[in-house]
């Protein structure tokens, strides 16, 4: 009996003993890392929707708008005019004029901008894409017929204080893009973009007659502000944006001073002046997360002079776009609606001669 209690006691000791050490013991560190896809897909939505992530937009390096979609076989963009560099969007068969293209979900290529307008976006300031084929939702417009494509950029609480970026290839086009970014406070955040691009030489690899590129210079510059309190379900954007861009093509020997309005030789000038201002202000209740109220307003002001050989074309536009829209529930989070007002105000002056 004794010497079964002495081995019970050896035993008890051994145990806490060995409890103790393994209690000092210091677990190893664990990483985790996930590696999201670069072209997302929610099953979770009736539309079909696919969203480009920056990841995405890495494999091909893009300048502008129009340049990004390489990588995309849902969306063909080609060439419609050779002499003035115009791209064309063209999905499900139809042409960018029957897709809706919103920034931010505010409709912004439209208009007197349809032609040029994919160029005016330039590449560093995009953050994601999302691309809808079909027809889309009227939440945001109603001109989706074929698809919309919408585009996020860079949110000032998000975006690094400063970055600069800058271009150069054998065929004389430059690029500058320079991001400036401040947190004032806690609620308040601020952005700078500004970006510039030129072309300067003249080149006739094909040696048609024709410029193989159209020469050119833009000024593109974006002032955006965001506030959020996220305690009492407030948060806003305001941009301000001014953009001017120049363009000349045509022969390889026309100049603009001596040949213009005149047959010695073929050539055009395109010179686009553009403002923007938009706002958009969302409130989440509180007490109810599921409901939501947007408020989005926008205003354009567009400016096109230029003449083709002989003939003249002048266009201005401007637009005002405003939408109201209320977010909620039907009985759980299964069943959703949205309800709203919009008006858009278009008035155009053209001139052809």
């Amino acid at each position: 009996m004794l010497l079964r209690l002495t081995i019970y006691l050896a035993l008890l000791v051994v145990c806490l003993f060995a409890i103790n050490v393994q209690a000092q013991d210091t677990l190893k560190t664990v990483e985790i890392k996930t590696d999201s896809k670069s072209i997302k897909k929610s099953y979770r939505k009736v539309t079909n929707t696919a969203t480009m992530t920056s990841k995405e937009l890495l494999k091909a390096a893009c300048c502008n708008l129009a340049e990004s979609f390489e990588t995309n076989p849902s969306i063909d963009v080609n060439f419609s005019d050779a002499l003035t560099g115009t791209k064309q969007i063209k999905m499900l068969g139809l042409t960018s004029p029957y897709l809706m293209i919103t920034e931010e979900n505010i409709p912004s290529v439209r208009g007197a901008s349809q032609a040029y307008g994919l160029s005016f976006t330039p590449g560093t300031w995009v953050e994601s894409i999302q691309i809808t084929k079909g027809a889309g939702s009227v939440v945001n417009g109603f001109e989706s017929i074929s698809g919309q494509i919408n585009t996020e950029l860079l949110k000032p609480a998000n975006d690094i204080p400063f970055f600069l970026n800058a271009y150069g290839s054998t065929d004389s086009r430059f690029e500058v893009n320079t991001h400036f970014n401040a947190r004032l406070n806690e609620k308040w955040s601020s952005s700078l973009f500004v970006h510039g691009n030129t072309r300067v030489e003249k080149m006739d690899k094909n040696n048609d007659g024709f410029m193989d590129n159209p020469l050119g210079k833009q000024i593109n510059v974006l002032n955006r502000w965001q506030y959020t309190n996220a305690e009492k379900g407030w948060v806003s954007f305001m941009n301000f944006r001014y953009m001017n861009d120049q363009k000349q093509t045509g022969e390889l020997d026309f100049d603009k001073n001596r040949d213009k309005g005149t047959t010695n030789y073929w050539g055009s000038e395109i010179n686009t002046e553009r403002f923007d201002f938009s706002s958009k202000v969302g409130y989440v209740f509180p007490n109810m997360p599921y409901q939501s109220l947007g408020f989005q307003n926008a205003f354009t002001s567009h400016k096109q002079n230029s003449y083709f050989g002989l003939n003249d074309y002048q266009i201005t536009q401007k637009s005002w776009y405003s939408n109201l829209i209320l977010n909620s529930i039907i009985q759980n989070t299964k069943h959703k609606f949205a309800t709203g007002l919009s008006i858009m105000y278009d008035d155009y002056n053209e001139y052809v001669d």
